[in-house]
């Protein structure tokens, strides 16, 4: 760690982005995994590099690699500082595969456009571009934040398979630190989320080439595709070590998830195209209420519960609303108190 960036090498979850707790394209919701993670800083601009090497996924899955194939995870993104009113950001991400050989130097060199490389057919990959901000109007307390991502982008239409329509997200939201007089930091939010229902998935034959944009079944971006979610949230940060937040939201959920099959290899069916059907769309409304515990750098513990007043659940037609209540609680142990600091 020193003035101008950090280094890293270990076991890690990362969320890169305008949000700390998610990213449309790198999150903290797969299992962590081993990494290699660089970054260079300064007032005007920052720039960071991640590659991940992921072990062999088991066999007997759909959605899993059953070939003898290494997965690689690559990222690199740039962001630029105008002042404390703007920042504006870019990122690439790319899943590929190979079989015996070593990876695609231009993949790995942190300075390749990875979107040049992957348009060009540099072997098998899944690309996801993002461009993310982080604007103040008016007033630095205020912060409209958010990030668009753009999954398998398309640029022509030449053959029947390159018709693929573009899988995308978008995940925004505006911010208000401490807009009332209280004792403690607070913050008053609300957000919006909509990811596409095709976002992460690949076709067939991909899927089988280990290019699904998963890590052991979990997305390497949001923990769900095919829905959408509008919320308004209240924070309260305590002085010793916890936070609470109550949120209410409507949402919107289709029948796809990460790990749905294109069907494309099915008889009759348009290769590299995925299969759409007509299903009805869960809905519904959510009370959530979650506290966060701290403990140094050594341990956290993460308390939520809901209720949720669903129609349509499970995307089987109903005529009201269910009640859905649910309890969560997730203890995390991690230490981060070793580091090595670099003269200035």
């Amino acid at each position: 760690d020193w003035k101008y960036g950090f280094f890293r090498l270990g076991r890690m979850n990362r969320n890169w982005g305008p949000f700390a707790d998610r990213s449309m394209v790198l999150s903290s919701n797969p299992y962590s995994y081993d990494a290699l993670e660089w970054q260079l800083r300064s007032s005007l601009f920052e720039f960071r590099h991640l590659f991940a090497a992921f072990h062999y996924e088991r066999p007997g899955s759909y959605n899993d690699n059953k070939a003898d194939l290494n997965r690689f995870l690559t990222a690199h993104s740039l962001n630029l500082i105008l002042g404390k009113w703007v920042t504006l950001g870019l990122t690439e991400t790319v899943l590929f595969t190979r079989t015996k050989h070593f990876p695609d130097l231009q993949y790995i060199n942190p300075f390749s456009a990875y979107t040049v490389v992957n348009t060009n057919q540099e072997g098998k990959g899944n690309l996801v571009l993002a461009f993310q901000w982080n604007i103040h109007p008016l007033i630095e307390d205020v912060s409209f934040r958010g990030q668009v991502a753009f999954d398998d982008f398309q640029v022509d239409n030449e053959k029947i398979t390159d018709k693929e329509p573009t899988h995308w997200g978008i995940d925004m939201g505006i911010f208000w630190r401490n807009p009332f007089k209280l004792p403690m930091n607070h913050l008053l939010k609300t957000t919006y989320t909509y990811v596409s229902p095709w976002m992460y998935t690949v076709p067939d034959n991909n899927a089988k080439n280990g290019e699904r944009y998963t890590y052991l079944d979990k997305s390497l971006g949001m923990s769900e595709n095919d829905f959408d979610r509008i919320s308004a949230g209240f924070d309260v940060i305590g002085n010793n070590y916890w936070a609470s937040g109550l949120e209410m939201a409507f949402f919107r959920n289709g029948g796809n998830n990460v790990l749905t099959r294109w069907q494309d290899s099915e008889e009759g069916n348009t290769k590299g195209l995925p299969v759409y059907r007509d299903s009805v769309r869960e809905k519904g409304f959510e009370l959530l209420l979650e506290t966060r515990f701290y403990y140094r750098n050594y341990a956290d513990l993460s308390l939520s519960g809901s209720s949720k007043w669903v129609k349509n659940k499970d995307n089987i037609s109903t005529s009201s609303f269910e009640l859905v209540p649910s309890i969560k609680a997730e203890l995390s142990f991690h230490f981060s108190n070793f580091r090595l600091r670099l003269p200035n």
